[in-house]
């Protein structure tokens, strides 16, 4: 079995900024079908995307993403991260398995050996280190949103008066941030969230939900945390937007 120097839990963009620094025998494992799950998949903008990044990679994946058109002025389609990430993936040559949930890290005299339950069974990798990008502690949450895909069926429509609104790339689209309890389940959220759309009324001038968000939007209050030598918790999520988290990625984590 091959012994990687460093296992990294999750497709997102810091741990990928993470193994694109890292070099060579460096496998990335993650339980999704598709990388940037935790900004596409909670369908999370993103603030400040005209903050100074550090690396040359994070400033020409912003850059690619502008050119695109689907980064213009601040504004941000989530979706739009999936191929860009994918772009980064295979021009970098990283070694990815989707499908892999971890279910076990354990110590070893080496470092570490990982479990992962996976659609071929039960597998098993060995890693000098190993850097989760994922997880979190629930005592750790500090916001909880539900967030849902906004769209108008006019032209020209006004953006609706609601708190939380974040407007679109192009005109008749746009985002709604949710905020819920951290105790909430995903079915109380979705719930209260159709509840809370049919009753703002006029506010949102005929904006309609066309798509909620599948996972979601997270904020904690201790976003890194070392779990042991060698064994470091980074919450990609937590950054202010994809390509803040990818530059972190690259700059900022403690070997």
């Amino acid at each position: 079995m091959k012994l990687y120097r460093k296992i990294i839990y999750g497709a997102t963009c810091f741990g990928i900024g993470a193994a694109c620094r890292s070099g060579k025998d460096v496998l990335i494992l993650d339980p999704g079908i598709h990388p940037g799950s935790e900004f596409a998949d909670t369908f999370t903008p993103g603030v400040r995307w005209e903050m100074a990044l550090v690396s040359e990679l994070a400033g020409n994946f912003r850059f690619g993403l502008q050119s695109k058109g689907v980064l213009h002025e601040g504004l941000f389609r989530p979706s739009s991260l999936i191929p860009a990430l994918g772009d980064l993936i295979t021009s970098r040559k990283l070694e990815l398995k989707f499908g892999h949930t971890v279910v076990s890290v354990i110590p070893e005299k080496y470092g570490y050996r990982i479990l992962t339950i996976a659609p071929e069974g039960i597998c098993e990798f060995q890693t000098e280190t190993y850097l989760d990008t994922l997880s979190f502690q629930l005592d750790q949450i500090a916001g909880k949103w539900l967030n849902a895909a906004l769209g108008a069926p006019e032209d020209g429509a006004d953006a609706p008066e609601v708190p939380g609104f974040i407007p679109g790339v192009l005109p008749g689209e746009g985002y709604f941030r949710f905020p819920i309890p951290a105790e909430w389940s995903y079915s109380d959220a979705r719930l209260n969230l159709e509840r809370f759309w049919r009753t703002a009324g006029k506010m949102r001038k005929n904006w309609v939900i066309t798509g909620t968000a599948m996972r979601f939007e997270l904020k904690l209050r201790q976003p890194m945390v070392r779990i042991s030598k060698g064994f470091q918790q980074v919450f990609s999520g937590n950054f202010e937007n994809a390509a803040a988290s990818l530059d972190a990625g690259v700059t900022e984590e403690a070997e």
